[in-house]
């Protein structure tokens, strides 16, 4: 058992605009005071499509630290619209661009929870308000259908 645990992993952009929207997230979502966190251009594109060898491990391994180290039950990912990681995305449509990080997200957690068994992985998109790319505007997340053993891509907004 861990000597300090912590209730989950939070991993999101290393974007410096959102440091201040990715704490609020993480208060909304009641892991505000109890969480470790990876801050990584690209988040999670990282794990599904690295640009470097060694890139995924690196993601991969931090999550093994945080459930040795502080028992983490969970792994919360937060990727967001306009990523500056995710520049071939320039140009597509917002629907487009969502169905590019939908598509990241569903194998990044299948990815995870092959690596770390019995881990719960939370995935949720940040969409920017409309001219503002320095806050988030809105939180959904992307359910999944666990009784089927399918993944919905349908994001239900988040209680934030």
């Amino acid at each position: 058992m861990a000597e300090h645990k912590a209730t989950a992993l939070l991993i999101t952009c290393m974007d410096y605009r959102f440091v201040d929207s990715f704490y609020k997230e993480a208060h909304a979502l009641g892991i505000e005071h109890s969480y470790d966190r990876v801050a990584i251009a690209g988040d999670i594109k990282n794990v599904v499509r690295p640009s470097k060898p060694g890139d995924a491990e690196l993601i991969l391994r931090q999550i093994e630290i945080s459930k040795e180290l502080h028992d983490i039950e969970e792994v919360v990912i937060i990727s967001h619209q306009n990523c500056g990681a995710y520049g071939e995305l320039a140009g597509l449509s917002a629907d487009q661009e969502l169905s590019v990080h939908t598509q990241d997200l569903l194998a990044a957690r299948e990815i995870i929870i092959s690596r770390v068994p019995g881990i719960r992985v939370l995935t949720f998109f940040a969409t920017l308000k409309e001219g503002d790319h320095n806050n988030i505007m809105a939180l959904k997340k992307l359910l999944h259908d666990s009784t089927s053993g399918n993944t919905r891509s349908t994001y239900q907004q988040a209680v934030v």
